[in-house]
């Protein structure tokens, strides 16, 4: 006498954890990038473009000359 099988399992047992990580991931990159999407249009209006900061330094723009400041006089004795 054979007792009866049981049906196999129509989907894999813990498969729903799978699929939370899987959400969970996702949410978490489009987070990322909304975040840094909206950084981006609070940020100032002289922050170096991002493209700019990834670019080799021979095709980086040539950086804004630096102001001399003057050259101050000796303190008299």
């Amino acid at each position: 006498m054979n007792p009866p099988s049981t049906p196999p399992p129509q989907y894999e047992p813990g498969g729903d954890r799978i699929m939370i990580v899987i959400v969970l991931i996702v949410l978490t990159a489009l987070g990322g990038m909304a975040w840094s999407f909206l950084s981006r249009q609070n940020a100032p209006a002289d922050a170096p473009e991002i493209k700019s900061r990834h670019l080799p330094p021979s095709a980086k723009p040539a950086p804004a000359p630096a102001v001399v400041p003057a050259p101050t006089p000796a303190a008299p004795k």
